[in-house]
């Protein structure tokens, strides 16, 4: 295998200077405060564990991709765009349904206003995110289709 055609993995300092980026580390940030928050009350059986739940895998799904970006372990292809615009528009709805959640029980303890507000907050930063991957995944769907539609010189005989 030649070295050369090898995708290099190098570490990406321009992305966390990036807006994606930034929105990356926002997500992280924002979804392991509302896990320390919801974590912080003992209120599990009345919504707590979804909005635990939401914000940790959220966490998780928020690190993966940054580490995958920032190493530029992501091959700029069509479907990894699109995986990720999936994954991103889910964790949208699911922090949505979170914050309705902790604002809903917000009346119990001043934790769940602080959880029900970083859940809002993450919110933000994930459909950001999911705005910026579907643009990604159009002009990525555009290009990909540009190039099967190469036009022949040749006119067709019939």
């Amino acid at each position: 295998m030649d070295p050369q055609a090898a995708p290099r993995q190098t570490l990406q300092k321009d992305y966390i200077k990036s807006f994606l980026g930034i929105c990356k580390i926002a997500q992280i940030i924002l979804s392991i405060m509302t896990f320390a928050f919801s974590s912080s009350c003992p209120w599990g059986s009345l919504g707590g564990g979804w909005v635990g739940f939401v914000s940790m895998t959220g966490f998780i799904n928020a690190v993966i991709y940054f580490v995958l970006h920032l190493f530029n372990t992501i091959p700029p292809v069509f479907v990894n765009y699109f995986v990720e615009l999936i994954s991103y528009a889910i964790f949208t709805l699911f922090f949505f349904i979170a914050g309705i959640v902790a604002a809903a029980k917000g009346h119990l303890d001043g934790l769940i206003v602080a959880a029900a507000i970083f859940c809002f907050g993450a919110l933000v930063a994930f459909l950001m995110d999911t705005v910026i991957q579907g643009l990604e995944v159009n002009k990525a769907w555009r290009e990909r289709n540009a190039r099967r539609a190469v036009p022949t010189s040749e006119p067709a005989h019939i």
